[in-house]
C-alpha cells in the first residue's frame, strides 16, 4: 500500500515542492507532472517540471524534481516524512508553525 500516492499525484504539486525548497529560500511558481513510474503496491515515482526562484527578485528557473514513495527510496534524497509518518532520522522534532503542513 502506498498512502502517499494520492498526495503525490494530487491536483497541485506546488505545496509538496515548496516544502522541499522552502528551507533553502526556494519558491515554486508553477509545476506540472511530466512522468510517472508505478509498481502497484511497491513504489511510485513522479517527475515534475517546475518554475522556481531562490530568494526575492531572483530570476525564474526551470527545474525538474522527482517525488517517490515505496519500499526503497534512493540514497541522497530529501525525505519529507519517514516510513512511519515521522520526520526522517536526524531531524529534530518540532511543532509546525501555525498554517504549516507536514508532508
Amino acid at each position: 500500500m502506498l498512502p502517499a500516492l494520492p498526495t503525490i499525484l494530487g491536483p497541485d504539486p506546488t505545496e509538496l515542492l515548496d516544502a522541499a525548497l522552502g528551507p533553502g529560500g526556494g519558491r515554486v511558481h508553477s509545476a506540472g507532472l511530466s512522468q510517472v513510474s508505478w509498481w502497484p503496491g511497491r513504489s511510485l515515482s513522479a517527475v515534475f517540471q517546475a518554475r522556481v526562484s531562490f530568494g526575492p527578485g531572483n530570476k525564474l528557473q526551470d527545474q525538474r524534481f522527482v517525488m517517490a514513495t515505496g519500499t526503497s527510496i534512493p540514497a541522497g534524497v530529501l525525505e519529507l516524512e519517514g516510513a512511519d509518518g515521522a520526520p526522517p532520522p536526524g531531524e529534530a522534532e518540532e511543532e509546525p508553525a501555525e498554517g504549516d503542513v507536514r508532508t
